[in-house]
């Protein structure tokens, strides 16, 4: 049995297994496609809405060149 099913490796669903990880939970992850799918289908060079302190897992880990981040700052992060 499991504390917490997280439907969707996006980054909100990343972001839960590893606070569920963190909480010693026992979860799991189901996810259609590849993991960071969302991210994977955003059109190439096109900057994402949220910014550095909502995507990053812990703070100052990510560094992208401009205030938001792009897909492939997000696919390389």
């Amino acid at each position: 049995m499991f504390d917490l099913i997280i439907i969707g490796a996006g980054p909100a669903g990343i972001s839960a297994a590893y606070e569920a990880q963190k909480l010693g939970l026992n979860y799991l992850v189901l996810e259609k496609g590849l993991i960071g799918n969302t991210i994977y289908n955003y059109p190439i060079g096109l900057t994402v809405f949220s910014t550095v302190n909502e995507l990053e897992l812990q703070p100052n880990t990510l560094f992208p060149a401009r205030e938001k981040p792009t897909r492939e700052e997000l696919l390389s992060y």
